[in-house]
């Protein structure tokens, strides 16, 4: 279902409303209960740049599973579920165990699954207020909204796939932004799925930076999510 985008419920300025809505990449993302893809990804850390292959299974609304390796031998695996992100370093021998409220101690950006779901899909990462400001071109739709937590965000959608290709949530007094941007769109079933997607953590001058693309997208019936944290590994707990 598409939205009527002339028609778009805008907040009215001076009116507070905190309430879910849908836009319109929430009408358009692939409908799983389980999914499972090959991922070529590189992360940043400020000075710090590692590219590594994945492979996810995910179980959507409940938990992502991965297995990152290089030059095919598995380095870490990583388990975010709503309570925690639980990694094995394999090659360290460690076990890591960071509650999901402790997150922005790592990544400068408070965030739980949901969020870290909607980004992943390619969706808005917040949602909780109506826009503020509408506009559209022949091609795109563009949603500008102040949060309720400071955060100023704008989305831009592909007027045919409904899709979102530019999302950005900033707040300019504490130097804090989150930018994702999707592209290469391919169709799964009925529907369209962004293969190739960037996202960007900074808060002044700390930042965190995800380049990726997905490769062998399928959606299954079940999957395993094999966990099994060795008895000689160190526990982390942070």
């Amino acid at each position: 279902m598409k939205l009527n985008f002339d028609k778009v419920p805008v907040a009215l300025e001076g009116e507070t409303r905190y309430e879910k809505y849908l836009t319109p990449a929430d009408t358009a993302i692939i409908d799983f209960d389980f999914l499972k893809a090959k991922m070529r990804a590189t992360a940043r850390l400020n000075d710090q740049v590692q590219s590594f292959n994945t492979n996810i299974r995910w179980q959507k609304g409940k938990r992502i599973w991965m297995s990152m390796s290089l030059f095919g031998i598995e380095g870490m695996r990583v388990l975010i579920d709503s309570g925690s992100v639980q990694w094995i370093d394999r090659l360290n021998g460690e076990y890591h165990y960071l509650p999901m409220n402790k997150i922005a101690s790592k990544i400068n950006m408070d965030m739980d699954f949901k969020t870290i779901e909607r980004l992943l899909l390619g969706l808005p990462a917040i949602q909780d207020t109506l826009p503020t400001k509408v506009t559209t071109s022949d091609e795109f739709v563009k949603w500008e909204t102040k949060l309720h937590n400071g955060l100023y965000s704008t989305a831009v959608f592909d007027k045919t796939t409904s899709n979102l290709l530019d999302y950005r949530a900033e707040d300019f007094t504490k130097q804090l932004s989150l930018i994702a941007q999707y592209g290469d769109e391919r169709k799964i079933g009925n529907k369209f799925f962004a293969y190739e997607r960037l996202i960007n953590i900074s808060r002044q001058n700390d930042i965190f930076e995800l380049q990726s693309k997905f490769s062998e997208i399928s959606i299954s019936n079940e999957l395993d999510f094999a966990f099994d944290i060795p008895g000689s590994y160190k526990r982390i707990i942070y």
